[in-house]
């Protein structure tokens, strides 16, 4: 990937958090790391094949991102914003573990085409 040197710290920092976050939560046997470009936008996924986040209903208050002491989850996402992106969080393809996905737009180069 082209990054600018403050895209890849915060790329590097949500990739980090999300597999500490599976050491620490998954159970996983694996993890995997896809990077890629497409119209345009970085996408950057991390996926599991651990038992998956906890179902969390939006107005109850409950669930990863209101505990107590569990900051990466919004950490991640301001991250996310900084580069002009957004983080989704859900379900791994296949129903089994979790994915973490990035997207945010490709810098422009001098010329004016994405980087």
């Amino acid at each position: 990937l082209e990054l600018k040197v403050e895209q890849e710290v915060q790329v590097f920092h949500i990739v980090q958090e999300a597999l500490a976050n599976i050491g620490r939560h998954a159970r996983a046997l694996r993890a995997r790391l896809i990077l890629d470009k497409n119209d345009g936008a970085y996408e950057v996924i991390i996926q599991d094949d651990g038992g998956g986040m906890p179902a969390v209903a939006p107005a109850s208050g409950e669930g990863v991102r209101a505990q107590r002491g569990h900051f990466g989850m919004s950490i991640m996402q301001e991250r996310a914003r900084r580069l002009g992106g957004e983080i989704t969080v859900g379900r791994s393809v296949g129903g089994k573990g979790t994915m973490v996905r990035l997207r945010f737009p490709a810098a422009k180069t001098r010329s004016g085409v994405s980087a």
